[in-house]
Parts: C-alpha cells; sequence; structure tokens
C-alpha cells in the first residue's frame, strides 16, 4: 500500500486534476457519471439499502469498479453519491497502485460518511464537492456576485451542498430572495 495523504488539498488536487484531463472545456456542470466512465467505471441505478447513498465495488479481482446509486433518489443526491464513489476510486488509484483490494472491495456512502469520523470518507465527500463545483469557478461565480441558490442550479447540486462548499472555500454565500 503505497502512502497518500487524506487531506482536502490532496482532495482539490485530485479533483482538479481529473477536471483537467476528463472534463476540460466541456463547462458546467461537470457530470461525475462521464467521468467515472472514463475512469473505467460503470454506473448503475439500483435499489440499495435506505441507508446506502451510494456504493463503489469491484469486481474481477479488482479490475473492473462499478458504481451504485439508488433508483428514485434525487437527481442531486445520485450526482454527489457518484462523485463521492469516484473519490473513493480515485483514493484506491492512489494507496494501491497494483489494484490489490483485498481489505475491501466495496466501498458505501451512507449518513455515516457525513460525520467526519472514517478519513477515507471525508476525504471522498471532499473529492466529491471539489468535482462537482470546482474551486476556481466557484470563486468567479461567487466573486461576480452569484446567489448560492443560482450556483446550487448551475452546478446541480443541492443548496445544502452549495452553501457548505461556499464556507469550507472561506466564501460568503449571497443568498437569493
Amino acid at each position: 500500500m503505497t502512502t497518500f495523504r487524506l487531506t482536502r488539498e490532496n482532495a482539490e488536487r485530485e479533483a482538479e486534476q481529473l477536471i483537467e484531463s476528463e472534463w476540460s472545456g466541456r463547462g458546467l456542470p461537470v457530470d461525475p457519471v462521464y467521468i467515472a466512465h472514463r475512469l473505467g467505471a460503470a454506473v448503475y441505478e439500483m435499489a440499495l439499502q435506505d441507508e446506502v447513498d451510494g456504493m463503489l465495488k469491484y469486481f474481477e479481482d479488482g479490475q473492473s469498479p462499478s458504481i451504485f446509486v439508488p433508483t428514485g433518489a434525487p437527481s442531486v443526491r445520485q450526482r454527489f453519491s457518484v462523485a463521492h464513489e469516484v473519490g473513493h476510486l480515485i483514493l484506491n488509484q492512489r494507496q494501491h497502485p497494483a489494484g490489490d483490494f483485498r481489505e475491501s472491495d466495496v466501498f458505501y456512502r451512507n449518513p455515516d460518511s457525513a460525520t467526519a469520523k472514517d478519513p477515507k470518507e471525508v476525504f471522498a465527500n471532499q473529492f466529491g464537492a471539489a468535482l462537482l463545483m470546482p474551486r476556481r469557478f466557484v470563486r468567479t461565480l461567487a466573486e461576480g456576485g452569484k446567489s448560492d441558490l443560482v450556483m446550487a442550479h448551475d452546478f446541480q447540486v443541492s443548496p445544502q451542498s452549495m452553501k457548505l462548499r461556499l464556507k469550507n472555500l472561506g466564501l460568503t454565500p449571497l443568498y437569493s430572495a
């Protein structure tokens, strides 16, 4: 296993590099399903346990990753879940470059993911936010006077996700009336 630090800055950097290599010039919103496909992961909607918002599963000895999101979930939730699972995919590639997933071949996004207890879940959440709401675009739009609700619409994320992203970037949300 390779040492890879689970920091907010590494999550930002990994998301920025992925956007540059796989999404450059395509504009907003970033499509996490397209990104997942570019990384070799299939994405499926299916019935999941109530407390599971998304899942990354490796098949064929770790060579075929698949991401699962719950059928019928709001699109903003599905988009964030896919982005979160792409974060796990990137993290696994950095920590296990040889594709050795003997420790676990299934990764879940559930309500515990947001509790900041598991560093891998925190990294995946930070990565997902950075992928869907790229720092440079958020700063540009916020500094240009766009409200948090308009930005949430532009990035196709929930208003809560947008507000948290602005806060984490040290920006003050401009609320819409």
